[in-house]
């Protein structure tokens, strides 16, 4: 190996400038982040936004997409409006049950001598008053700073939908010729399994969450909205998900003293899983992803581990799409068949 100060001053620059480059991701990791949600949400609103332009007579598309958008905003709308306040109030009354609970708990002297040995001590009310303040404060600016990257992740999204095949084709103008052929299929690949799946996950979480609202209904289980809309929203993480609403709910059902309540709602929830994955799951993604369960378990640890939830969400359409990838490699001629 050649050791010569020439060649060692070229090692050094390349470190050099890959430990900046590495620098440089780091300190625009949320503009990036940006761009990959605005690109996300533009892929999934795509299809609907081709559907309506159909039904223009000038086959507009920036008037299919300010449609589209109006349509998202009355939905937003009804919900904060119509649905916002029960699900508060049902929340909220959770929250007071929980702090009776804990109330109970507090003054159990087990509970007291498992605080005494831990050194326990009561908070300074100047210190509680300073520390809500400053909690406030956080709260409010965190609140500025997602509304303003909200907006500008829906400008990004807009501007992309105008004209999809543009943003495609701006991007392949740095693919080499000899590879377009493959980052054209993979494009493909992408702006196909993306809305289908996300499209079929929502539809399987709502009917989770409105057979769950059902079920405690009958039950006559306190802030039945409430735990239905945390089924709904659990329920999208996939395989897990569905497990876990379900152990809000019985647990909330032990915490309010209703065991029997309870395993009804096991006997019912479980049946209604097995519906779910037996019948409804297939028929709505039936065409979308086609893995191992193996590989969406795999998927979902190594992505939930990355990136959290929004990881466990993304895990099975990449897990998806690296498969697809893989075979466009193959029939490519980048991986030689054995």
């Amino acid at each position: 190996m050649d050791l010569s100060a020439r060649n060692i001053l070229k090692i050094l620059s390349i470190i050099t400038v890959f430990l900046l480059f590495l620098f440089f991701l780091n300190s625009i990791q949320g503009v990036v982040g940006w761009i990959a949600a605005a690109f996300l949400i533009a892929i999934l609103l795509n299809p609907f936004v081709g559907w309506i332009q159909k039904f223009i007579p000038t086959k507009n598309r920036i008037a299919a997409i300010l449609l589209t958008v109006a349509i998202i905003l009355a939905i937003i709308l009804f919900f904060l409006f119509v649905m916002l306040q029960p699900l508060i109030s049902s929340f909220g009354g959770i929250i007071t049950e929980l702090t009776k609970y804990f109330e109970t708990a507090k003054n159990n002297n087990e509970v007291n001598n498992f605080m005494t040995q831990l050194n326990w001590k009561d908070v300074t009310s100047s210190k509680a008053f300073s520390t809500i303040g400053g909690g406030i404060t956080g709260v409010a600016l965190g609140l500025v700073n997602s509304v303003f990257a909200l907006v500008t992740i829906l400008s990004l999204s807009i501007f992309m939908l105008v004209n999809p095949q543009n943003v495609v084709d701006s991007v392949g103008k740095y693919i080499p010729k000899k590879h377009l052929s493959l980052f054209n299929k993979v494009s493909t690949n992408l702006s196909s399994i993306v809305p289908k799946y996300f499209g079929g996950v929502l539809i399987i979480a709502t009917l989770a969450g409105i057979c769950s609202f059902i079920g405690l209904l009958v039950l006559r289980v306190p802030f039945a909205i409430a735990l239905a809309a945390s089924v709904f929203i659990l329920d999208m993480i996939p395989m897990i998900g569905a497990t876990l609403g379900a152990i809000i709910v019985v647990g909330f059902c032990l915490l309010i003293n209703q065991p029997l309540t309870a395993v009804i709602f096991v006997i019912y929830y479980i049946v209604y899983q097995l519906i779910e994955n037996n019948i409804i799951t297939p028929l709505i993604q039936r065409k979308t992803v086609k893995i191992s369960p193996l590989s969406i378990l795999v998927a979902i640890l190594i992505f939930s581990a990355a990136a959290g939830m929004i990881g466990a969400l993304l895990a099975i359409p990449i897990a998806a799409l690296i498969k697809l990838t893989y075979q466009d490699l193959k029939d490519e001629g980048y991986i030689k068949s054995e």
